[in-house]
């Protein structure tokens, strides 16, 4: 398993620029987005996405080397609580999660940057 996630990681690691690069999930083709943050913030600053399941993977190249990351509501501001929050420390500068969001407007909170955030759009196409 752990090879796999490895594997996953460098492909998607591997296509700058590309939002939804294949992916595995549980043992079949799917999609995964890639958010690379930077001391200048996260990039790419909005996706959409379908309502499928994805794997999330926040890569943090910033100076913070502790962060937490969470998915909220844009129209709530609440923490969406069946989903985990995402970590990156000096020893792990990267984190995954397996996401399926209902149709809505989402958004990646920054614990340690409140100002910085990825807008997700989640639509049933």
């Amino acid at each position: 398993m752990l090879a796999l996630l490895a594997a996953t990681f460098v492909l998607v690691a591997g296509l700058p620029g590309q939002q939804k690069p294949s992916a595995v999930i549980a043992g079949r083709p799917g999609d995964a987005v890639l958010i690379t943050v930077t001391r200048r913030g996260p990039y790419p600053a909005s996706f959409k996405h379908s309502t499928k399941p994805f794997v999330l993977f926040v890569v943090n190249q910033s100076d913070v080397r502790e962060e937490t990351y969470s998915i909220v509501d844009d129209v709530t501001g609440v923490a969406l609580p069946s989903l985990p929050q995402l970590h990156a420390t000096a020893s792990s500068y990267f984190d995954r999660a397996l996401v399926q969001l209902p149709p809505g407007t989402y958004r990646l909170a920054f614990q340690s940057h409140p100002g910085w955030a990825v807008k997700i759009t989640a639509s049933g196409n």
